[in-house]
């Protein structure tokens, strides 16, 4: 048996007289249930230790402080109502049309040159980690070319 609680009808109204109705069905009957604490019977499906959570009552998804969902319900009241599902635990999802890929249209290519210089160093202590330098590197140049989809999008520019 597949049972899954998800929004029915969302009511345009909002303010402090809202009032949750849970629509249970089988194949003969229907009956509406009033909902006292929307908390309480979704929090044991998400919560092993039967901590509180809060609910946005859209889209039901679930929050463990009481000022994110309100953050939510601002943008969560501007679209649609949805249904969340998530794949099965263990499940992977995977692209495959790679050819339905869009190219980036910029791409930077950058090369930078330095001279490396022999570096002498003091006795490292044994008693504290330490990196022992050997070089130091000094630097000499740098390249970089922007290349766009459809061309070369600026010239090359090189410093040396």
């Amino acid at each position: 048996m597949d049972l899954q609680i998800y929004p029915l009808r969302i009511s345009k109204n909002t303010g402090s007289r809202h009032v949750d109705l849970l629509f249970l069905t089988n194949e003969s009957k229907q009956h509406y249930c009033w909902i006292k604490s929307l908390s309480r019977l979704l929090s044991c499906q998400f919560s092993e230790h039967g901590h509180e959570l809060f609910f946005c009552r859209r889209c039901l998804s679930h929050f463990s402080r009481q000022d994110i969902p309100d953050e939510h319900m601002e943008y969560c009241s501007q679209k649609d109502a949805v249904r969340i599902e998530m794949p099965e635990e263990g499940t992977h999802i995977a692209f495959h049309n790679h050819k339905k890929l869009m190219r980036v249209p910029f791409v930077i290519y950058a090369d930078f040159e330095c001279f490396t210089e022999m570096v002498d160093t003091c006795q490292p202590n044994p008693s504290h980690a330490y990196t022992k330098a050997y070089q130091q590197h000094r630097p000499s140049g740098f390249c970089y070319r922007v290349k766009y989809v459809h061309g070369d999008y600026k010239d090359s520019v090189i410093y040396c």
